[in-house]
C-alpha cells in the first residue's frame, strides 16, 4: 500500500528502500521511547503491515 505514514513520522524507526517501500532501520532492541512510536505506527498502519514484539 505504501501510505508512508511509518516514515514521515517516525524517521528513526524506518526508511525507504530503492522502490519507495517502507523498510525498519533497527536491527538492535527498541528503548522504551521508540517502542511507543513502533506500537503507534503498528496501530495507525493502515495495511497492517507492522508487528511489534516484545522480547523477554
Amino acid at each position: 500500500m505504501g501510505s508512508g505514514y511509518c516514515v514521515t513520522q517516525h524517521p528513526d524507526l524506518f526508511g525507504e528502500d530503492a522502490d519507495g517501500t517502507a523498510v525498519s532501520l533497527q536491527t538492535e532492541r527498541l528503548s522504551p521511547e521508540q517502542a511507543r512510536g513502533a506500537a503507534e505506527a503498528a496501530h495507525v498502519c493502515p495495511a497492517a503491515a507492522i508487528e511489534v514484539r516484545r522480547l523477554s
